[in-house]
């Protein structure tokens, strides 16, 4: 696809550098030359120096033809202007970056009157994922698929582990557990695995089965021993607003620490049942005051990478069971796993996850079969809902009649409400929709059987 992205910042650089990999032809436009060159020189593509919101740059930059135009700058109003823009002049989609909370409160309305098709939020995207990780603590990764009835959960194996040294087929045999092993994650090489594959300390291990099915696993092989009841939220950013109306959606009590006496107004005017404290975080004796050590998570969303790694480390030292950090910078990736946080998130993986979800189904036959999708930038690893639709040649097969490709494994398959846990003599029917995890790109149900 032809596609144009407004914005060369961290989340444009994330989307060029990622949606290049796919196969796409990308045009940036930006208004400052040195963040333009930098994105040009670094990625090879095409770019215009002016401003997005100008019809004479979309033009410039071949509008007409874009099959899909993307605005990301860091400038809500902006973004909705180009995007109104580039659909009058002919681009055939539009997703726009939206960060405020009242625009993305009136979503369908922003769609309808500016002709978006689709608006991305990384703070609430943000906060979801971080809300699903305090769903099953000390997880590094959730991810939802089917309306939460299917979970992909991931987990870091520590020397405490069980079931180190086991094979995969030992493990579930073993516990009886309903589930399937997605995916093994070791020395930054991706596993897709077979039985015979054993399991080793300090590998980030994938389980995919029902919510409640993951549960009884982990109780019974003692992964998680305990439930969220109480979190620290340092930083009053856009994600922790969201984050803290989610989890008091769930009953988790909230104590928030921002050294913004405004910001912390702003809190307490638009949300109840929150205690704020006006003070500086990343001040070790502030965090021993207000009690650090006795919760049971502990969320760092400061403005500064380097800040959110130091107060995960204190919590760590303060025996805190779950803490997660917000870290956008990729050259901390390195240093992150040799130091063993629970959970790292970054906003801008997740928008480009979302965008690259979103032109992939796109980009799918017309038969529609990609229903929804999970891009793990990091691993290489794609986790992905299809359809099953009546004339596919799987309906009536089993699965071990089938030939999957490699590096791919159907995990589950949801048939109406029942989530079924496959093996080899699991038969797929029309209307099926079936995950799979997979290092390979998926773009139909075709892409999957040989």
């Amino acid at each position: 696809m032809n596609i144009i992205i407004i914005g060369g910042g961290k989340v444009g650089k994330t989307l060029t550098k990622h949606l290049l990999e796919e196969g796409h032809n990308i045009t940036v436009i930006e208004k400052t030359k040195n963040i333009l060159d930098l994105v040009v020189n670094t990625y090879d593509v095409a770019g215009v120096l002016g401003n997005g919101a100008v019809a004479k740059v979309q033009e410039e930059a071949g509008v007409n033809k874009a099959d899909l135009f993307i605005a990301v700058t860091n400038d809500d109003e902006l973004n909705l202007v180009c995007c109104k823009v580039a659909r009058y002049l002919g681009a055939k989609r539009v997703i726009a970056r939206v960060r405020d909370t009242e625009y993305t409160d009136q979503a369908e309305l922003m769609r309808l009157g500016f002709g978006i098709d689709l608006i991305v939020n990384p703070e609430l995207a943000t906060a979801e994922e971080i809300a699903n990780l305090l769903r099953f603590p000390q997880a590094s990764s959730v991810h939802s698929f089917e309306k939460g009835k299917v979970v992909s959960v991931e987990i870091r194996l520590n020397e405490d582990c069980s079931f180190i040294g086991q094979t995969v087929e030992e493990l579930v045999k073993g516990t009886g557990a309903e589930l399937v092993i997605g995916s093994i994650v070791r020395d930054e090489k991706t596993i897709i695995p077979r039985g015979t594959d054993k399991f080793l300390e300090g590998d980030y291990v994938s389980f995919v089965s029902s919510p409640a099915k993951i549960d009884a696993f982990f109780k019974k092989v003692k992964v998680f021993n305990h439930r969220v009841k109480s979190c620290l939220i340092i930083g009053a950013s856009r994600i922790a607003y969201h984050l803290i109306r989610k989890l008091q959606d769930v009953g988790i009590k909230v104590k928030l620490i921002e050294k913004d006496a405004n910001r912390c107004n702003q809190i307490l005017e638009t949300l109840d049942k929150v205690e704020v404290i006006n003070a500086d975080g990343t001040q070790k004796q502030v965090l021993d005051e207000e009690g650090l050590k006795d919760f049971d998570a502990v969320v760092s969303l400061t403005g500064m990478d380097e800040q959110n790694i130091i107060i995960s480390l204190y919590a760590k030292s303060q025996n805190v069971d779950t803490v997660i950090s917000k870290v956008n910078n990729d050259t901390f990736d390195n240093i992150l796993e040799d130091i063993n946080l629970d959970a790292n998130i970054s906003p801008k993986d997740i928008v480009a996850s979302q965008i690259i979800k979103y032109t992939r189904t796109l980009n799918a036959k017309e038969d529609g079969s990609i229903e929804n999708m999970h891009k793990d930038i990091e691993a290489n690893l794609e986790v992905v809902e299809l359809n099953v639709g009546e004339n596919d040649l799987v309906v009536g097969k089993s699965i071990k009649d089938m030939k999957i490709r490699e590096n791919t494994i159907i995990t589950s398959v949801i048939r109406g409400n029942e989530v079924i846990v496959p093996n080899g003599e699991s038969v797929l029917a029309s209307g099926d929709k079936i995950i799979i995890s997979t290092t390979r790109t998926v773009d139909s149900l075709d892409s999957v059987i040989k």
